[in-house]
């Protein structure tokens, strides 16, 4: 039913529904989902007397007298009286004939605005309307805003939306489990939608924005983990287990010149014990420069490659790659690793060795750019992609090496 598209239900012009369209709402669902930017307080109804110039003031009394006329400079001009148990202040509005048709004479009304001193006398200039009624939504309250666009305000959003709340917020489904609402003392999904754009005060604004944005990370942590879950069920059957040496990995630790930290020890353990698995390993490894990421790197290549397997490292620029190339070599030529660079300023001859390489499984390990993901570069059995500065490539890059 939140599906329904609001071209059916709602009583606008084909105009509007084109601006609602631009804004990204097209169904009931998208009308409810626009949460409010920002809120305004005009619980505070002032009486007349109490009211203050230049700053906004939010007050109730029986309009009348209204008169309207042209002024010298071609404004349309129209004035009014409200008068309070306290007294009666004049209002006036520029360029709006059609208030003395949206408000009948003699009606109580509530008016926002702000009040101005000139030529001797005081007026409330141009302020926001709204006739009394049971339950007030654009006065009188804590007032939502919206992100607007032209020909669609904050006031018409409000208009529009509050019956709709009415209506249909109760057709929310709550998904998440009775269980983890109590633990983090979280408000069910359907009030806390209506709460966010007419809430009964601060505290229910917040208590809304707590359980909406408690829904907003667990469904972007839930996607992430449905997705790797998905990914590693496919990959199940492909073999990617890996043998690990652990002489060879115990030999590599005890030439190096310096000894591991705890950091460098737990995340090497945890890589290897990945690679082991039969699902394929997604790892961030981060750490300041100088923390020795590329030692622990070295370490999964120096696994994968003895095991039968190819590594590739993509750098995002061909100095940072050569200086991959030249600390990988260092630490892995010892061990009878084969290790090539690539990059857009490789020779084509050069190249074309390398890719040789690559695909008759010679080629333990190829460091290089974005050029490690042309359509002529292919692996015979490529078992580790190492991105470094992955924020630095595009999402298909990371992908078409994946």
């Amino acid at each position: 039913m939140l599906q329904t598209r609001l071209k059916d239900i709602l009583r606008t012009t084909g105009k509007h529904l084109k601006k609602l369209e631009f804004l990204g709402i097209s169904t009931i669902r998208d009308f409810l989902l626009y949460f409010p930017r920002t809120y305004t307080d005009s619980r505070e109804i002032r009486r007349i007397i109490d009211m203050k110039i230049d700053e906004p003031n939010v007050i109730k009394g029986r309009i009348s007298s209204f008169f309207s006329r042209k002024t010298k400079n071609g404004k349309f001009m129209t004035r009014a009286l409200l008068t309070d148990e306290t007294g009666s202040i004049e209002v006036i509005w520029f360029n709006q004939p059609h208030i003395t048709r949206m408000i009948p004479n003699g009606s109580t009304v509530i008016l926002t605005g702000k009040l101005k001193y000139s030529f001797g006398k005081i007026s409330m200039i141009s302020p926001a309307y709204e006739i009394e009624k049971k339950e007030q939504i654009h006065s009188g309250r804590i007032v939502p805003v919206y992100h607007e666009t032209e020909g669609i305000s904050s006031k018409w959003m409000r208009e529009k939306l509050k019956p709709i709340i009415d209506d249909w917020a109760s057709e929310i489904v709550e998904y998440m489990l009775e269980e983890i609402l109590k633990r983090h003392k979280l408000m069910p999904l359907s009030e806390a939608v209506k709460e966010i754009h007419f809430p009964e005060n601060e505290t229910q604004i917040e208590k809304a924005r707590a359980r909406l944005a408690f829904d907003e990370l667990f469904l972007i942590q839930f996607k992430a983990l449905k997705k790797r879950w998905e990914w590693q069920r496919v990959a199940e059957n492909q073999k990617c287990a890996l043998e690990i040496d652990g002489s060879v990995i115990k030999e590599f630790v005890e030439r190096l010149p310096f000894k591991l930290t705890k950091a460098q020890e737990r995340t090497a353990k945890e890589i290897l014990q990945d690679l082991s698995r039969k699902h394929p390993m997604s790892r961030l490894v981060q750490g300041d420069v100088g923390s020795g990421k590329t030692v622990v790197a070295a370490i999964g290549i120096l696994a994968t490659t003895k095991s039968g397997k190819q590594v590739a490292l993509m750098a995002p620029t061909e100095i940072l790659a050569k200086q991959h190339y030249k600390t990988l070599s260092e630490l892995l030529i010892p061990f009878g690793i084969n290790i090539q660079f690539i990059s857009g300023s490789t020779t084509k001859k050069q190249k074309k060795e390398i890719i040789k390489q690559m695909k008759t499984g010679t080629c333990d390990l190829v460091v290089g750019t974005h050029a490690l993901i042309q359509e002529e570069i292919g692996f015979k059995n490529l078992g580790l992609a190492i991105v470094d500065e992955q924020h630095r490539f595009g999402v298909k890059q990371r992908s078409i090496l994946k």
